[in-house]
Order: C-alpha cells, then sequence, then structure tokens
C-alpha cells in the first residue's frame, strides 16, 4: 500500500505530509462530482470542517492551507 494518509481534517490526501493546491483541486473535483472513490480516511483528511461532508467549505480550506494562510 501506499503512504498513509494525513490526519483527519488535515488536507494531506496522499500521506506526504503536506497539503497542497493538487489535493485541494481533488477536492472540488468531489464536490463537484459529488464522489471521490476514496478511502474513509482519506474523505476524513478532506473534510476540513469535520461536519461530516465535502462541501466548498472544505475546499476553501484546502486552498487556504495549501496556500499557508491558516
Amino acid at each position: 500500500p501506499g503512504p498513509a494518509v494525513g490526519l483527519p481534517a488535515s488536507g494531506d490526501l496522499d500521506g506526504d505530509g503536506h497539503a497542497t493546491a493538487s489535493e485541494a483541486l481533488q477536492v472540488a473535483r468531489a464536490v463537484i462530482s459529488g464522489t471521490s472513490g476514496w478511502s474513509d480516511a482519506q474523505i476524513a483528511a478532506a473534510d476540513m470542517d469535520g461536519d461530516g461532508y465535502l462541501t466548498m467549505a472544505d475546499v476553501v480550506r484546502s486552498l487556504r492551507k495549501a496556500a499557508g494562510l491558516t
């Protein structure tokens, strides 16, 4: 298996220790399409506000984290 996924609400979908713009884009695609095909751990990492849903709020928080604004 690949690297471990980051902690819940971390934005780190690939487990490399960093939340990136690429990962934020993946969250945006999942929100827009309504599906991700991700593991529960990846969904938890992408759920930046911890509400149990992937929404545009998670996209914004992911982008802010990737840009170092949080």
